[in-house]
């Protein structure tokens, strides 16, 4: 069915682009899906990519926020706001985040643990641009990246010096400020940054602050040999309001059962590159370095934790690029190689004020991998690619008198691919490859202190394989449509069972659809987007055989507008619907389900031609101020049901001056 449904929405754009003649495409280049630069039009993906401009005109200020309706792209959160955001792509429900492999700069923000990334460390002012890759890329980077990779990329020194300050405040006791500064002096480029967010949330007990600041420096050694070092410093504190039944969000859904659960997160973040191009064919050379630690205390009442923790993370990866004829065809030939340490060091206490300690563990996940591709320019207009990782993933945990103990994981992967560029305005695309991904370290490693703690041995990583064909084309010199269907089999796939009280591996699943989109600048005045994504994932084999996989949506769309009115006003609206899906644990499909839901975003830009580098705006999230949820969970086997819901309407109001 997949392969007749491309078949024949592909003939369909190919038959428009030949009678309308093709737009002329836009030369966007991306970084993230052959981990060097290459146009979009020789990527076998819909790539999606958000500017700066893109970032400003949406008027959110906070990453969750922007990137909340890209195509493919679902969020949930257990607070209602974006301190404790988890993402998914793919068909992809627990621990979705797990799947999606999110960089900076290139660099991995993903915890070795359960717990999703600190979202708010990134102030959208320093960003760049985000690129989204939908789908598998694990032959390029390994663990994480089965459902699709985002790399967000920050802002570098600008020729000429830039500075901007920022100022917002809204609903919730929302304020937020931020300031940014780029320039360069002959070959040193810098950037620096400065933010502070706070919110005391839509829920009792759901607030949280973010405070950062952050610097970037670029020298041009040579012509040719270039470095970057980047800081970053961040903390966060945040609370959880916890979930809540029907009957108590019916009396009253911003009320919190946990009124003594809150955490406290302290980020340091140091990387440093050196790229150097070595000469007519004889290719390029870099390698990253980075550092990163995490301090952690979280007191959670709720259920009797008190724990600090803290993550240290040292990675190498270095790469080599060439691009060398074969037999009369261009061959760009990328090798390369990834070396990450994780350290968890944890410590569990008695009570808030750490008077005595309870246990301790500590956990080191070391993973090396090494990978090469090999992309081939068969024909003028088509490309051919193949490409092959070996990673290995050795994981040491101990606590005192329980356990001292090692496991290891070995997967190989590979994948091809091809790119057909039909005209100037229109690829076509196809892929497939196999897939795994490592078990986080709260997934191998019991470390919860009750005396029956250990590390799992029988637990398997995570492996699969991902198919996917794609179409994109530019039409009537107006509009962009793009289409992707996939299909991911996965194995020993993890999931938390609570009859058991640990995570193990669960039955085959299946998890197939479509991405659909549509750009379109329908009059000089007027810009239109919408996006359509189908989901289907389901057990493949075992007790629940063709049951759903809870937390997926089946149905979720985008519909977007942005009206450019005299007098340099702007407005922009977005609709979001978001189908119903089963609640987690709900493995069986028992349970009552979490409620579809459709959600409308307003904004309003004013950016004065008298006033040069100021803009202001007003902007109303969930205008119509609908109640839902975008998570809940089901335990089978104590009937408990709760809910986490989100936050309903609110109003920002701020401003931005350039100088």
């Amino acid at each position: 069915m997949i392969s007749r449904t491309i078949s024949a929405v592909a003939a369909g754009i190919l038959i428009a682009t030949t009678i309308a003649g093709a737009a002329e495409p836009k030369a966007d280049v991306v970084v993230t899906a052959n981990r060097q630069q290459r146009e979009s039009r020789t990527i076998p993906a819909n790539v999606t990519i958000i500017t700066s401009e893109d970032i400003a005109a949406s008027g959110h200020n906070n990453l969750v926020g922007v990137l909340r309706g890209t195509e493919g792209v679902y969020i949930r959160t257990t607070s209602g706001n974006a301190a404790q955001a988890e993402i998914g792509m793919r068909g992809f429900g627990e621990n979705s985040h797990g799947r999606v492999l999110v960089l900076l700069d290139g660099r991995k923000l993903n915890r070795p643990d359960m717990a999703s990334i600190n979202w708010l460390q990134i102030p959208v002012s320093t960003v760049a641009r985000i690129e989204i890759e939908r789908g598998a890329n694990t032959v390029l980077y390994g663990d994480h990246a089965v459902a699709g990779v985002i790399n967000i990329i920050t802002k570098n020194g600008t020729k000429d010096t830039d500075a901007s300050v920022s100022a917002e405040i809204g609903s919730f006791g929302g304020e937020s400020i931020g300031a940014t500064l780029t320039g360069s002096r002959n070959k040193l480029g810098y950037a620096v940054n400065s933010g502070y967010q706070h919110s005391d949330g839509y829920r009792d007990r759901s607030g949280y602050a973010s405070w950062g600041v952050g610097s970037s420096i670029n020298y041009d050694i040579t012509d040719s040999v270039s470095s970057d070092l980047m800081l970053s410093i961040n903390r966060l504190n945040y609370q959880t309001p916890g979930w809540l039944t029907l009957a108590e969000i019916a009396q009253n859904p911003e009320q919190s059962t946990h009124p003594g659960d809150k955490a406290e997160n302290e980020y340091f973040n140091a990387d440093w590159g050196l790229d150097a191009r070595l000469g007519d064919g004889l290719g390029r050379a870099s390698v990253n370095v980075a550092y990163g630690k995490k301090d952690i205390a979280s007191d959670m009442m709720s259920w009797a934790s008190f724990a600090d923790m803290t993550i240290e993370t040292i990675s190498v990866m270095p790469k080599y690029a060439v691009d060398i004829d074969l037999l009369g065809h261009q061959n760009r030939i990328l090798i390369g190689s990834d070396y990450y340490i994780d350290s968890l060091s944890l410590k569990r206490f008695s009570d808030a004020d750490r008077g005595t300690q309870s246990s301790s563990a500590e956990i080191e996940k070391a993973t090396l991998g090494v990978y090469a591709q090999d992309e081939v320019t068969v024909l003028e207009n088509l490309t051919m690619a193949a490409g092959v990782r070996r990673e290995s993933a050795d994981v040491s945990a101990s606590m005192p008198g329980l356990f001292d103990d090692t496991e290891t994981h070995r997967e190989t992967v590979a994948d091809i691919s091809a790119v057909w560029n039909v005209n100037e305005g229109t690829k076509l695309f196809a892929r497939f490859g196999t897939v795994y991904r490592y078990p986080f370290v709260d997934e191998q490693v019991s470390y919860f202190g009750y005396g029956s703690d250990q590390l799992f041995t029988n637990l398997a990583a995570e492996t699969g394989d991902n198919l996917e064909l794609g179409v994109e084309a530019a039409l009537l010199d107006k509009a962009t449509v793009g289409l992707t269907v996939f299909r991911v089999n996965m194995d020993n796939e993890i999931a938390y069972n609570s009859a058991t009280w640990q995570n193990e591996n669960m039955d085959k699943t299946r998890r197939q659809g479509a991405e659909l989109t549509v750009a379109c600048d329908a009059h000089e005045m007027l810009e239109i987007g919408a996006n359509y994504t189908f989901s289907e994932a389901k057990f493949a084999n075992g007790n629940n055989d063709g049951k759903d996989v809870p937390l997926v949506p089946g149905h979720a769309a985008t519909l977007s507008a942005t009206v450019s009115l005299p007098h340099a006003v702007t407005v922009r609206a977005q609709m979001r619907y978001t189908g119903e899906t089963f609640l987690g644990g709900d493995y069986g499909n028992e349970a009552q389900k979490v409620d579809d839901y459709t959600v409308t975003d307003l904004m309003v830009r004013y950016v004065p031609t008298f006033a040069e580098g100021f803009e202001a705006y007003v902007a109303v999230n969930n205008i119509f101020d609908e109640k839902y949820e975008t998570l809940g969970y089901w335990n089978k086997y104590t009937s408990e049901t709760g809910y986490y819901p989100a936050e309903r309407r609110a109003i920002r109001i701020g401003a931005l001056y350039h100088f």
